[in-house]
């Protein structure tokens, strides 16, 4: 009897404790692109052409050893690489927050909101929706991707390379690939 009760305890707690918080509807619009689309770029100073093709979005909930899982929404690259991912956090107090490839740190989609709007204009697009996000790590060794340029319905129009230099978008297109 005592054992059924210590066991009862245990799955009251660990079900008590585990919670999980999906992204909401504001959160989702984060993730502007879609499964078959095909991002563009063309390097500002040699003019080489880099193209990123979106294989798939993953809308997930994280398993593993934390106590909340909350959800998350990637877009994942042909080589299966999450490219730009929004996650609705973790942790009981956590912000919802935006991650791109090889930009450093979590940016809050708080934040995100709160920054300025621009203009801004590559060689064929224009955009009134841009906001310049930047690494949180400038001096990071892991990180190439120092600026990004964040159309809020586009996603990436421009990102900046310490390598490589300036990147626009060129072109961004649904591809008729599955």
């Amino acid at each position: 009897m005592r054992n059924l009760i210590l066991i009862i305890c245990i799955l009251f707690f660990y079900t008590s404790c585990t919670k999980t918080r999906e992204l909401n509807d504001y959160e989702v619009n984060f993730m502007p692109y879609k499964s078959g689309e095909e991002l563009v770029f063309v390097n500002t100073s040699n003019e080489k052409v880099d193209t990123i093709f979106i294989k798939k979005i993953e809308r997930y909930i994280p398993d593993g050893p934390m106590v909340y899982f909350n959800e998350t929404i990637a877009a994942i690259d042909k080589n299966d690489r999450q490219i730009v991912r929004v996650s609705a956090g973790y942790g009981k107090y956590s912000e919802s927050y935006l991650s791109i490839k090889g930009l450093d740190g979590r940016h809050s989609l708080k934040e995100i909101s709160e920054k300025p709007v621009i203009e801004f204009e590559t060689q064929n697009l224009s955009f009134d929706d841009v906001v310049i996000i930047e690494a949180k790590n400038k001096q990071s060794d892991t990180n190439k991707v120092i600026k990004v340029h964040w159309s809020k319905s586009k996603g990436i129009v421009q990102y900046v390379d310490v390598e490589n230099g300036t990147w626009q978008i060129l072109n961004q297109q649904s591809s008729e690939r599955n």
